[in-house]
């Protein structure tokens, strides 16, 4: 159950409408819509006190796209690279009362689809879809529950529904559109198929990888201002964990040339060994022993992400 605009509504009804449900044995998931960035701000309705299970995920969603990912935004709590979506998964750890219940997402009805974002700011052509994946990677790899906004298996654009366009004084800016690519042929004749493969492959790992729904977050690597943007984390812990490491540059990164990789990209209990990809193709990634420990080497391509296991 989305309830919109929960922010606007006093926490005190929010209090006493949760407790009535439970009294009559109705307890659904219930989400809020706390249209902020701020973790500590969304996390608050998410308090037993309360009586959310969880919230969209405004603090992810600005951190990813204010994090270099769409050109031209502004810092997200200072932070310009992939930094930023370190900074919001641990702030939500800390101030969600169930942080794995909150819903990721990249786009909504709210904020402008991501693929529109990127055009308007000067991305073009194929690097459209190589941004949009990473992102996607972030949404259904980091704690909460992902969700796919009508038409992002398509790849659509759009910038605002018709409504919010005639309330901006912009009625003809770029609407979003009605869904009508409902099938391959459609989306292949259209060129966005890599869009709904890219989705379902997420899906289906999320789906399979436990780690992935509950596990333990565990971060790796998170540049600095001064190091190349390159985000590695870990989620779960032992042999079931799944290493997700992301490059964000135009060139290629080995991942034992990065400050600290000898003892800061340290994967405890899982073996030495290859790694393998969960999301197609062949991972360049494998566990070396780095003392008592297994440290995760390889080189990452330009603007890639690679999601592995043992």
């Amino acid at each position: 159950m989305r309830l919109d605009a929960a922010m606007y509504v006093p926490v005190s009804f929010w209090a006493q409408y949760f407790a009535y449900l439970k009294s009559q044995n109705l307890a659904p998931y219930a989400i809020a819509e706390i249209f902020d960035g701020a973790p500590d701000f969304v996390g608050g309705f998410t308090q037993t006190s309360v009586g959310f299970d969880g919230a969209e995920n405004y603090p992810l969603y600005y951190a990813i796209t204010q994090s270099g990912l769409v050109p031209n935004q502004p810092p997200y709590y200072g932070y310009t690279n992939l930094a930023a979506v370190n900074y919001a998964v641990q702030q939500n750890l800390a101030n969600d009362a169930q942080p794995y219940l909150m819903v990721n997402f990249i786009d909504d009805q709210d904020v402008p689809r991501f693929t529109s974002m990127l055009t308007n700011n000067g991305v073009t052509g194929s690097d459209v879809l190589a941004h949009w994946r990473i992102a996607e990677v972030l949404s259904f790899t980091l704690p909460g529950i992902p969700m796919i906004y009508y038409g992002d298996e398509a790849g659509m654009a759009g910038t605002w529904d018709p409504y919010q366009a005639v309330a901006n004084g912009t009625p003809s800016d770029n609407i979003r559109q009605p869904m009508t690519l409902f099938t391959a042929a459609q989306r292949q004749a259209a060129g966005v198929q890599g869009y709904y493969t890219w989705l379902q492959t997420l899906a289906r790992v999320r789906t399979q990888q436990a780690a992935l729904a509950t596990g333990v977050y565990t971060p790796l690597f998170v540049s600095s201002s001064s190091d190349p943007d390159v985000y590695v984390y870990l989620r779960g812990s032992g042999t079931g964990s799944v290493l997700v490491a992301i490059n964000v540059t135009g060139v290629s990164v080995d991942l034992s040339q990065l400050p600290n990789a000898g003892s800061g990209l340290v994967v405890p209990g899982m073996p030495v060994g290859a790694l393998s990809s969960l999301i197609g193709g062949t991972s360049s990634l494998s566990l070396h022993a780095c003392g008592s420990n297994t440290c995760p080497t390889g080189t990452l391509a330009p603007w890639s992400a690679q999601v592995v296991a043992p």
